[in-house]
């Protein structure tokens, strides 16, 4: 809940004609299994639009990618990046071998660097799991979202 709340406000505070927000996780953000304009981030861009934000939303997340991955690419970060969405679990971490404290650890360091060049980070993970502990909301591989989805993660994203 305290994300919700703290992702509103971090929307609706910010100048939006200045506004960039770069989501970082992986497959369940990048959107497998669904179109571009289907995931999350690219639905949560328009939801915001259709409110009349002109917030620009950069979808980096990449399948697969672990904390490691994640960790290294924070330099690539476009400028001018205000918020952060982050949607980076373990899961990947978990198979390919690394502890569950090395990942934490990453997520941590992630956060604290982010925080450091004052680019505020919103977990929406919580939100993420939320929906998919929801079997209908699942593909038949039961661990990617369906387009449904990615539409309920961002319209509680978008009227938080």
């Amino acid at each position: 809940m305290f994300a919700l709340v703290f992702a509103s406000s971090a929307f609706l505070t910010m100048s939006f004609a200045q506004a960039q927000v770069v989501v970082i996780g992986a497959s369940n953000s990048q959107g497998k299994g669904v179109s571009a304009s289907e995931a999350w981030p690219a639905q949560l861009q328009s939801m915001l639009a259709a409110k009349g934000s002109s917030t620009q939303i950069t979808n980096a997340a990449l399948n697969g990618q672990t904390t490691g991955q994640a960790l290294s690419g924070l330099s690539a970060l476009p400028p001018g990046t205000k918020i952060v969405l982050m949607a980076q679990g373990t899961q990947n971490d978990t198979k390919r071998g690394v502890s569950q404290e090395d990942a934490l650890a990453n997520k941590r360091e992630m956060k604290k660097l982010l925080t450091e060049r004052g680019i505020r980070v919103i977990n929406v993970l919580p939100i993420i799991h939320g929906i998919t502990r929801q079997p209908s909301m699942l593909q038949p591989d039961h661990i990617h979202m369906t387009a449904e989805g990615h539409r309920k993660v961002a319209a509680q994203l978008a009227s938080s």
